[in-house]
């Protein structure tokens, strides 16, 4: 399959520019020996509103960089789409050809964080546990060793954020659970006190974890909808895991008090 491309409207070294407008979590590094395979091709477009095209009439055309993991990237309008995206205080395009979108395949990251297996947009994607059930999480953290051998575990800065909002939702959940005020994790419903738009946006930034992707691709994809983010935070806060531990616990008092037992 295909991988995303990024015009940026100037000229430089790949990393530097990718770097500049806030691209490097997405094109950098991606094979496990931490070589970046990017590629750049130079090319001159003309933008016409949010879009680039070969040629368009009293438009200043913009020399720049095409960005991207293929090897064999190019500007061909025709049969691709762009769209401009404002980043960084910056500016550049996204492309894509509609026929050949990346999937999780080409977007996973080299170090996947353990999770759950979701399907989006007709895809196996994993999305890692920020907040295990009934406590901790399987995000990556920091090992000290202490003078007498003691080791101590912290969670790592670059994380601190999603697991801090993930340990806020499993609170809400699970407590309402616990107290019969809900039935699952949804962002529509102010019993689990998330909104829509904060529901996305941890849903995004907990699939960022294992993938090369932001708002910008998950809306090339159209990766999520509202059904899709409830199952994405489910995942996070280990829902899976509280079912699972919910059933042994069911089979478990079922057969103390089966005849016999």
């Amino acid at each position: 399959m295909g991988q995303f491309m990024y015009f940026v409207p100037e000229q430089g070294e790949v990393l530097e520019l990718a770097a500049r407008y806030g691209l490097a979590d997405r094109l950098g590094a991606p094979y496990p020996d931490g070589s970046p395979g990017l590629n750049r091709r130079g090319c001159t477009v003309w933008p016409e509103g949010d879009a680039l095209r070969l040629h368009a009439p009293d438009v200043e055309p913009v020399r720049g960089v095409i960005l991207s993991l293929s090897n064999e990237m190019g500007f061909f309008p025709d049969r691709q789409e762009w769209v401009r995206v404002e980043a960084e205080g910056k500016h550049y395009w996204l492309g894509w050809e509609p026929g050949d979108l990346p999937g999780p395949a080409e977007l996973a990251r080299p170090d996947m964080v353990g999770g759950h297996e979701v399907v989006l947009a007709g895809g196996k994607w994993e999305v890692p546990v920020a907040r295990c059930f009934p406590q901790g999480t399987r995000l990556p953290q920091r090992v000290l060793l202490g003078p007498d051998g003691g080791v101590t575990l912290t969670l790592r800065k670059d994380y601190l954020g999603l697991f801090e909002r993930a340990e806020a939702l499993a609170g809400e959940v699970y407590g309402k659970l616990a107290a019969g005020e809900a039935e699952d994790v949804a962002p529509d419903r102010s019993t689990v006190g998330v909104t829509v738009a904060d529901g996305v946006l941890l849903a995004l930034d907990a699939l960022a974890v294992n993938y090369r992707l932001g708002w910008p691709e998950a809306n090339a994809l159209e990766l999520l909808d509202t059904q899709g983010v409830m199952r994405v935070l489910r995942a996070v806060v280990d829902m899976p895991g509280f079912e699972k531990m919910a059933r042994e616990l069911a089979a478990e008092d079922a057969s103390k008090k089966a005849p016999g037992a």
